[in-house]
């Protein structure tokens, strides 16, 4: 099979070679899928390949918020009060301070190890899709400008008419502390030293 039928032409029988070999590479692609762990089979339900994303999303032990969800630069995952799967209300001036993880497959595992709820992809507004977490559009915050910073838990804002209050995402899916729940250690040392 890898033989020259020509002692003329050797460059034939590599360049044959190297046709099967990529032949070879792309069904095995195929049978793999996307390379995705657990969830979904790929499959639309039609017969045709849908794809499938495993997003880039870590838990982080953050101080006074316990276990969150961060994206790949380590940026805090914010919920917010309004927006659910089928309705997604942060979109235009929003979408600009509070920007939406966006992924391009069609979908994802639902569950990821050590977090708790569900994963799926929602589609907003402008016709790209978001990863949603039990049902909740996830976004990250500008001015989160550092790993581990979340500056916008428990913010309350006003976009087009809708009041958003923003929280972390916790892995445990419970709620993160108001800030006004737990005093700060400055706070602490204050009340003992009177």
């Amino acid at each position: 099979m890898w033989t020259s039928a020509s002692a003329q032409s050797p460059g034939r029988c590599v360049r044959v070679g190297a046709a099967l070999l990529g032949a070879l590479a792309l069904a095995a692609a195929a049978c793999t899928g996307s390379g995705s762990s657990g969830g979904s089979n790929g499959e639309d339900g039609e017969g045709t390949r849908a794809s499938v994303e495993t997003p880039d999303i870590r838990v982080r032990d953050v101080r006074g918020l316990g276990k969150i969800l961060v994206n790949a630069h380590g940026r805090p995952l914010y919920v917010n009060n309004v927006d659910t799967a089928g309705r997604i209300r942060c979109a235009g001036a929003c979408s600009v301070t509070w920007r939406p993880f966006e992924i391009s497959a069609e979908s994802v595992p639902s569950k990821l190890p050590g977090i708790n709820g569900t994963f799926s992809v929602v589609e907003r507004p402008d016709g790209t899709r978001q990863l949603a977490l039990t049902g909740r559009p996830l976004y990250a915050y500008v001015e989160d400008k550092e790993p581990g910073r979340a500056a916008g838990n428990w913010v309350t804002v006003s976009f087009s008419g809708s009041s958003f209050t923003w929280r972390v995402v916790t892995a445990t899916g419970a709620l993160p502390p108001h800030p006004t729940e737990s005093p700060s250690p400055t706070t602490n040392s204050e009340q003992a030293s009177s």
